[in-house]
């Protein structure tokens, strides 16, 4: 059976890097004074009301983060978008970023071996309108902000949530979302999502 190439659509922070773990470190390098943080403690996608610090404060350790953080991949994420490339599928890795990050998020997924076809930078709009730009259509999406998970359901097929304390609460009622735990389960529901958009041969 011949397959067709699926279009897959992947964060970076929260999804493929562990984004969390290096912000908390520049939080805490900051702020010694102040509580300690822990990741579990994050149950929204705010900072700010997380936190409790001023919007430019967050902002702040975001950029020190995303300019000297030591990321580590979240396990697996390498090996199996490899295994999505060799199968013919396209990597869309799109980011809110800011696109002056370019370069060094270019360093960083080039160091971590993350294929791809093509480097999204959202700007300020939504994922959705941005991507559609790039993509009309998109088989899969995985995303760790359940806001932008919810907005690109409307028209992705399947919507991926990667479980993070700060998306852990939605009810999920329309059913357009399934949260995923490990880039071992990614591998798992896409080949099920592949196998079930087949053509069946009469």
């Amino acid at each position: 059976m011949v397959k067709m190439p699926l279009n897959i659509g992947v964060d970076i922070d929260g999804v493929i890097i562990d984004f969390i773990s290096e912000f908390i470190k520049t939080y805490h390098s900051k702020y010694p004074r102040y509580k300690r943080l822990k990741k579990e403690y994050i149950r929204r996608h705010s900072l700010e009301s997380v936190l409790g610090l001023f919007e430019e404060e967050v902002y702040d350790l975001i950029e020190r983060t995303t300019v000297y953080g030591d990321f580590k991949l979240i396990p697996g994420a390498d090996r199996v978008l490899s295994e999505f490339t060799s199968e013919g599928d396209n990597i869309y890795i799109c980011t809110s970023r800011p696109e002056r990050h370019r370069l060094r998020t270019i360093e960083l997924l080039d160091n971590l071996d993350i294929p791809r076809k093509k480097l999204i930078f959202k700007g300020n709009g939504k994922k959705l309108d941005v991507i559609l730009k790039e993509m009309p259509h998109f088989d899969i999406f995985i995303e760790d902000n359940l806001a932008e998970a919810i907005h690109l359901s409307k028209l992705v097929s399947r919507v991926l949530v990667f479980r993070q304390p700060w998306n852990n609460n939605c009810m999920n009622v329309r059913g357009s979302l399934k949260y995923v735990n490990s880039w071992d389960e990614i591998r798992k529901t896409v080949s099920e999502y592949r196998r079930d958009m087949a053509p069946t041969l009469l």
